[in-house]
């Protein structure tokens, strides 16, 4: 699972705040991930996903959050870029004891702040984003959020090559230690959808992601169901919030 170190930074137009949580890693109860990664490499990946409501409790000792993201990362998993929402017990935004929903950015092996913040987003919109690389002397992966009418970047990392293993993924850490099995959303139901995912080939050129897939449909809880050929899904708890 992964190890995050908890320094982060919130911004919302610009840094405004910095904080950090005693430099503790989280490594406790197991995490959980349902969603497609990526058989092979892409040089980029696109995602729509719904902005759900769930119940993460604020508790900074137990450190557990929910998240849809997208990440690039390289095959043996030491280092990659994520963008997406998460809900995270120890970052508290709105009236206790509730956290809210936000637009984050997370980075595993620059030697910088791991989490990122950058605003809180409305259960029930969607938010789109994206990861995408640029090679010259090294290869650059920025996170993008859309924002408008463009594509804004939000935080970049260079490694690896131009095309990387992808992933499309909801991920849910009960807590260290194991304290809840959140749900996704809470309103107006309890799934998030996740609207069609696209992919950059080697040419540049975006498609549906209907091939070079692994799905995992079920995690705890949590499960997966997909519609169009693989690259439209739904995310939901459908078993017992207790641990």
């Amino acid at each position: 699972m992964k190890v995050r170190t908890r320094l982060a930074v919130f911004s919302a137009s610009a840094i405004s705040l910095v904080f950090a949580n005693s430099g503790w890693a989280h490594s406790g109860s197991p995490a959980h991930y349902t969603g497609q990664q990526s058989t092979g490499t892409w040089r980029g990946i696109t995602a729509t996903i719904e902005v759900g409501n769930p119940d993460v409790v604020y508790d900074t000792s137990a450190g557990g959050f929910v998240s849809q993201r997208i990440i690039a990362k390289l095959s043996d998993g030491t280092k990659w870029i994520e963008i997406g929402w998460a809900e995270v017990a120890w970052h508290q935004t709105g009236a206790p004891p509730n956290p809210q929903p936000e637009i984050y950015t997370y980075v595993q092996g620059d030697g910088g702040p791991g989490w990122l913040y950058h605003g809180t987003v409305t259960p029930g919109s969607t938010v789109a984003v994206r990861i995408e690389s640029s090679c010259s002397a090294t290869c650059t992966w920025s996170a993008k959020l859309w924002q408008g009418s463009s594509w804004l970047t939000l935080r970049t990392f260079s490694f690896g090559a131009g095309g990387q293993n992808v992933e499309a993924y909801n991920e849910v850490d009960p807590g260290n230690p194991c304290k809840k099995h959140a749900a996704l959303a809470t309103s107006p139901d309890t799934k998030v959808q996740w609207h069609p995912v696209t992919v950059k080939d080697s040419s540049s050129a975006w498609q549906y992601w209907t091939t070079g897939v692994s799905k995992s449909a079920t995690s705890g809880p949590y499960t997966s169901a997909w519609q169009l050929n693989s690259y439209k899904f739904t995310e939901e708890r459908t078993g017992a919030a207790t641990c």
